[in-house]
């Protein structure tokens, strides 16, 4: 039977401990660095060639350091899986116990302030009571009445009962949105990913409109957002 929290890591993880991004690598890259740094300005066609090239070399050996760094990655990731599966398997029991338990507690501080309540207004209500019966007495009697309230124990407060040893109530306020167009400006938030969405989806329709219309600057679309296409150099290596 094997033993109760024994995380059991890939047998590629203790290999990838000591590898690292092979060293060939970092001699292309600052030989392509190199050539880079001479490039300041492009004054004619040969040099836009010979920058072209350069930016293809830059992204293809990016790209595989990138390859490399996700090779490396793998056994790490599978031994962070391996690691929390065993953790959350070990600590769900106790999570659902706690669960129980702040119910049953909830429920028995909401019994006893319940029970603080009913005594706070049986309490009121004697001694409005009292309090009803001495006027009528001072209505009737004058200052001849009998002192009703005498005998009356004074009041004291309602004590509500403490929580258990060393458990606290924590007080978090929550809250429902009841009318969207009524929230203040400041607590909507924009959803960037929609708009990309539209701009991807509308990519060519929105090219041609600038290209037939001529707007440098861009234009407003759905009057909130303003729409522009700007170029960039790339490659795919």
């Amino acid at each position: 039977m094997p033993d109760k929290g024994k995380i059991q890591l890939p047998d590629e993880f203790s290999q990838a401990i000591a590898v690292q991004i092979a060293s060939s690598w970092f001699d292309e890259r600052d030989a392509i660095l190199a050539c880079c740094n001479e490039v300041a300005t492009i004054t004619d066609e040969k040099g836009s060639r010979h920058a072209a090239e350069l930016l293809k070399q830059c992204t293809r050996v990016a790209n595989a350091a990138e390859i490399q760094r996700k090779e490396l990655s793998k056994p790490f990731l599978a031994a962070q899986r391996a690691i929390k599966a065993v953790g959350d398997d070990a600590r769900q029991p106790l999570l659902a116990a706690k669960v129980n338990m702040q119910r049953a507690i909830q429920a028995y501080v909401a019994e006893q302030r319940r029970q603080a309540a009913e005594e706070a207004a049986r309490r009121q209500t004697e001694l409005d009571e009292q309090l009803a019966l001495q006027q009528a007495a001072d209505a009737l009697f004058g200052d001849d009445a009998p002192d009703t309230m005498a005998d009356l124990p004074s009041p004291t407060a309602v004590v509500l009962p403490a929580t258990p040893c060393g458990i606290s109530m924590r007080k978090s306020v929550k809250f429902e949105v009841m009318d969207i167009d009524a929230l203040p400006i400041e607590y909507l938030k924009v959803n960037e990913a929609a708009i990309r969405a539209y701009i991807q989806g509308s990519r060519e329709a929105i090219i041609k409109n600038l290209a037939d219309t001529e707007q440098d600057e861009g234009f407003v679309c759905n009057s909130a957002v303003r729409v522009w296409v700007e170029e960039t150099p790339t490659s795919r290596g």
